[in-house]
């Protein structure tokens, strides 16, 4: 039986390819098993990003699902839908949205917009008839998932070619989205949100890089994010870099 379960409900492609990296990496793919979905008119869909492990039937420590609920459109319905069932099932439920500059443009008080979409977030979930929704997490990529992306200065250099010069507060930069894609185009790569570019860009992505940003704080959000989910798993681990076949390969 799996000790922990989490579900992590993101708003697209970026935000699921990151995380799913992430926590592998993390774990050194050791103890855990990653289930990715994409949700599609309210049902559970084959996501491009692969589960891990691909074939097992061993227990895992951990298990995390993650849902793309990019093709839904509505983040609040998404887990409104599901809560129940999984709350039965004993998994802690976060929720992963981006914080954009018009949310701030929106509210006259610019240092209380992420606790306003919060509240209109709440009310969304209880609306859809979300149960117990206070036990939801519920968190926030500032300005946008990108900004979390540039964080990580290793992969952003061998992904972009050279290490372009960056705000040290990330999540100031209004569009970090254009950012990347004006990195990118320098680079002579494709779409940045594309499935290929987005892995190729967090590949590299290694412990000591996550253990790095999370204790510059250079993107506060990512932070707090990170250490829930560790609070959640109630691990820490250390290991050695993973065997050489379970990585990607990267351009």
């Amino acid at each position: 039986m799996n000790r922990k379960k989490i579900a992590i409900y993101v708003e697209g492609q970026t935000e699921q390819i990151l995380i799913n990296h992430l926590i592998k990496t993390w774990w050194c793919y050791s103890g855990i098993r990653v289930n990715n979905f994409r949700i599609l008119k309210g049902l559970n869909k084959e996501s491009d990003v692969k589960n891990y492990p691909v074939h097992s039937d061993i227990e895992s420590q951990l298990l995390f699902l993650i849902f793309n609920v990019e093709g839904e459109g509505s983040l609040p319905s998404s887990i409104a839908d599901r809560a129940s069932k999984q709350h039965e099932q004993h998994f802690k439920i976060i929720a992963l949205r981006d914080l954009y500059a018009e949310d701030y443009k929106k509210n006259q008080n610019k240092e209380n917009a992420d606790q306003v979409v919060l509240a209109n977030i709440r009310k969304a979930l209880k609306i859809k008839g979300c149960v117990e929704p206070e036990k939801i997490d519920i968190f926030f990529s500032i300005m946008e998932i990108e900004a979390w992306l540039l964080a990580f200065s290793n992969a952003l250099l061998r992904w972009a070619k050279y290490s372009p010069d960056l705000p040290q507060n990330l999540e100031a930069i209004p569009r970090p989205s254009l950012r990347l894609e004006e990195f990118g185009k320098l680079a002579g790569r494709g779409a940045h949100k594309s499935y290929h570019e987005i892995t190729s860009y967090v590949t590299p992505i290694s412990r000591e890089d996550i253990q790095d940003v999370y204790n510059s704080n250079r993107v506060p959000s990512f932070s707090k994010f990170w250490n829930k989910l560790l609070s959640l798993s109630g691990d820490n681990p250390l290991c050695e870099n993973p065997p050489e076949e379970l990585l990607l390969k990267s351009d």
